[in-house]
């Protein structure tokens, strides 16, 4: 493992979805801390800041056609995520909705598991 990275930071994007955005920041905040958190708010709302607290929120343009959105946003946060592995040893990127959780019998919590699982990045996979 690199000790100049930090082990995990998580990205989501999101349009409204103020409960699951409330779940999400505040399961991951307690994994990684909030500030390892980056939110895309997509269309600039100001409840998605209020909401994610103390995480990395960026505003991204709603275009009202959603012209070829799905590869546009995927895209962008796979260029995020190139840019974050100089910083982190893992990042995950999942939908608002989507949550990855540890079995409690199996490890700790996120990062503890990766690094007991993926510690040795001379043989850990390239991608999870």
């Amino acid at each position: 493992m690199d000790p100049t990275k930090h082990p995990l930071a998580v990205i989501t994007m999101v349009y409204g979805d103020y409960p699951f955005l409330t779940r999400w920041h505040r399961y991951y905040s307690a994994q990684v801390g909030a500030e390892n958190l980056y939110v895309f708010s997509h269309g600039n709302d100001p409840e998605h800041r209020r909401i994610a607290a103390g995480a990395n929120v960026m505003n991204v343009p709603r275009d009202g056609g959603m012209v070829k959105f799905d590869r546009r946003r995927w895209k962008m946060m796979g260029h995020l995520v190139s840019g974050l592995l100089e910083f982190y040893t893992w990042v995950i990127v999942a939908d608002v909705d989507e949550i990855v959780i540890v079995d409690p019998k199996v490890s700790t919590g996120l990062i503890a598991h990766l690094r007991d699982r993926y510690g040795d990045m001379a043989t850990a996979p390239r991608s999870i």
